[in-house]
């Protein structure tokens, strides 16, 4: 009997947000293994908070995954520090680039794009494995909304090497007609129109993180399909 499809996912509290119902929508004993690994707190600007990069190499060494989804985005709207010079998970304080700001947007857009190109050469060191990003979304709060849409560009760009990397448009998904975020969400398990927003503005409640879930399944599938997996 062939060994399972190994589903890694990975990143900051929105993947612990739709990790788990992915995994029920993914996960088949025996075909599809779905396995959660994600760290609130945390993304790619604070390497000497979080160190991303390793840790990315440590756990893809003990799942061996077949399959990546990632994301990383509602912590990284600041200054980004230094990557560690060791293996060591947190390292010392050395500010790179400061807050985006009016001066140096395209100067902090290039750095992080950096950093999601190296985190994707991480995982893309098996040329077999597959790569799932899903974005970041919007937020209600105006500034915060122009810091995450900076953000949003530099992976975009990023992604825009990568041929084979599969994108989960969240901005899209859950921005409102007229810019901001969305009041209401249409569920697709029962066409009803719902809030999809937790009390803060920005991260998705349940409901909102079952509907991004469902889009994140849909490409799981896809690539399972490519895979030759038997459902």
């Amino acid at each position: 009997m062939a060994d399972p499809v190994v589903v890694l996912i990975m990143g900051d509290s929105n993947a612990g947000t739709f990790g788990p119902y992915v995994q029920s929508l993914v996960e088949e004993p025996g075909v599809v293994d779905v396995r959660l690994d994600y760290t609130a707190s945390t993304g790619l600007s604070r390497p000497d908070a979080y160190n991303w990069p390793q840790h990315i190499r440590d756990s893809l060494v003990e799942h061996d995954p077949d399959i990546v989804v990632v994301t990383f985005g509602g912590n990284d709207a600041q200054g980004l520090t230094a990557p560690c010079s060791n293996e060591a998970d947190t390292c010392e304080l050395d500010v790179v680039v400061p807050q985006a700001n009016e001066t140096n947007a395209a100067q902090w857009r290039a750095e992080y794009s950096q950093r999601v190109t190296d985190v994707l050469d991480i995982i893309l060191d098996d040329p077999d494995r597959k790569v799932i990003w899903v974005g970041v979304p919007n937020a209600a709060d105006v500034e915060f909304t122009e810091l995450l849409r900076i953000q949003d560009q530099a992976v975009r760009e990023a992604l825009a090497g990568y041929d084979d990397v599969v994108f989960v448009d969240t901005w899209d998904r859950f921005d409102g007609r007229s810019g901001g975020i969305a009041e209401l969400i249409v569920d697709p398990r029962d066409g009803e129109a719902k809030p999809v927003r937790q009390s803060d503005g920005f991260h998705l409640n349940e409901d909102g993180a079952e509907i991004l879930a469902i889009d994140i399944d849909a490409e799981i599938q896809q690539m399972l399909d490519r895979l030759g997996v038997e459902r």
